[in-house]
């Protein structure tokens, strides 16, 4: 195993290698990134470059290609990224960055990784704890601390995760993917549905107008209805208005809005309580039935869950449970709930500053429209589900490689594991 040597940054790399002074000429024109366009191993560039007459006190550092832009506002978010733009155009970040060039025999991606090391982290815990505004200088950076091998065993390094990373970008990329295609999805479902007779879309209003009447909620196809929530459902309620005694070892849970995930209740995060109190509050109607729609309606507001009844659980006031009546189907109407239509009534009906809340009433009074053949509910729900399913399985892909990935980095840029591959 190589040997590894604790070293402080300013011996691995230049900080702040080149500035622009304030003689630089009016004309000199540059894309400028500021700390918002950087986040997490991401930089939002620019669409158009400014001149130096028209910029920001903060714009004066000087990029190049293979540089670390490091956030030294709240370091602890981590709003660290290369800069691997190839192009003839000049980039200046904000004084709130620290820049980072490599020197001779450091390889500038095995510094980047290791500042997102457990080590670097502490140490800029250390540096920020106590501060009104958490924020570290050029100065602090430079005496962090990295544990560096040889140059062979830090380019190994370097490219084994670089590998992990692009597999973490590409997944992220199909997300997004499957998010934009859902969302053109939701669009086209609940403003044309389908027609059953053909299992496609409806012609748009503007080129068959006959197919659609006129609603409070716009155009809906002939052959939907448009009803208050309570019409189509056989109750809304809420959960528990008081908070039963947390237990460690309780046997039985309870949920809150922060247990609500983007598809089911997160059951490990939820708070454990006696077999009494769940009793006491089940018998209250604060416990969802397997296909009950969740709706949060206080703190946050409008997240959405289909309740999978995988676990016998009761729910706090934050959450409402919506059961469906014959008109509607749980699939249909949790999709519905997820839709840009439901949520603009809910932002208009919202209430409060500090603590944004929907009351039952208002739920109770929403809008729904909704196609009164069960038939075309199951088959927008259908193709809803399907790519949202794709949708899921890529997110628990990636909190699965990003699991993975932290593991690796303790081990690999500690010295405890050596990568083995070929160089």
């Amino acid at each position: 195993m190589s040997e590894w040597k604790n070293m402080p940054l300013e011996e691995l790399v230049e900080v702040d290698p080149e500035q622009l002074l304030s003689s630089t000429h009016d004309d000199y024109s540059f894309f400028y990134i500021d700390i918002s366009a950087v986040s997490e191993g991401f930089i939002h560039f620019p669409s158009h470059p400014i001149k130096f007459r028209d910029s920001p006190s903060r714009a004066r550092k000087v990029l190049k290609r293979g540089d670390i832009l490091m956030a030294t506002v709240r370091p602890n978010l981590k709003s660290f990224a290369k800069f691997n733009e190839i192009s003839d155009f000049n980039f200046i970040g904000s004084t709130g960055f620290a820049i980072l060039r490599a020197k001779k025999n450091i390889n500038i991606d095995f510094i980047y990784h290791s500042l997102f090391s457990t080590v670097v982290e502490k140490q800029i815990e250390n540096l920020v704890v106590g501060s009104n505004y958490p924020a570290i200088n050029s100065g602090d950076v430079k005496k962090l601390i990295i544990h560096v091998p040889d140059f062979l065993q830090q380019n190994k390094i370097a490219n084994f995760l670089n590998s992990i990373d692009l597999i973490l970008e590409k997944t992220q990329s199909a997300i997004a993917k499957y998010k934009a295609i859902k969302q053109g999805m939701l669009q086209d479902l609940f403003t044309r549905g389908i027609d059953m007779q053909t299992g496609l879309l409806r012609h748009k209003y503007e080129d068959a107008p006959e197919l659609y009447n006129r609603s409070e909620l716009g155009f809906i196809p002939k052959e939907w209805g448009i009803e208050t929530l309570d019409k189509v459902c056989e109750l809304i309620t809420d959960g528990s208005h008081f908070s039963p005694k947390p237990l460690e070892s309780g046997e039985k849970i309870i949920a809150n809005v922060k247990d609500m995930g983007d598809f089911d209740i997160s059951y490990n995060t939820c708070t454990r309580i006696s077999k009494k109190d769940f009793t006491t509050l089940k018998n209250q109607n604060c416990s969802p039935l397997k296909g009950d729609v969740l709706l949060s309606k206080d703190g946050t507001v409008g997240r959405v869950v289909l309740f999978s009844g995988k676990y016998d659980i009761v729910v706090l006031s934050s959450i409402a449970i919506i059961r469906p009546n014959q008109k509607s189907t749980s699939d249909f109407l949790y999709s519905y709930l997820k839709s840009e239509y439901f949520d603009k009534q809910l932002l208009v009906k919202m209430s409060g500053s500090a603590l944004r809340r929907i009351v039952l009433r208002d739920i109770n009074g929403l809008l729904i429209a909704y196609p009164q053949k069960k038939e075309e509910q199951t088959e927008i729900a259908k193709r809803l589900t399907g790519i949202e399913s794709k949708l899921k399985s890529e997110e628990i892909y990636l909190q699965k490689l990003q699991k993975i990935k932290t593991g690796l980095m303790n081990d690999l840029l500690t010295g405890k594991k050596e990568v083995s591959i070929a160089e």
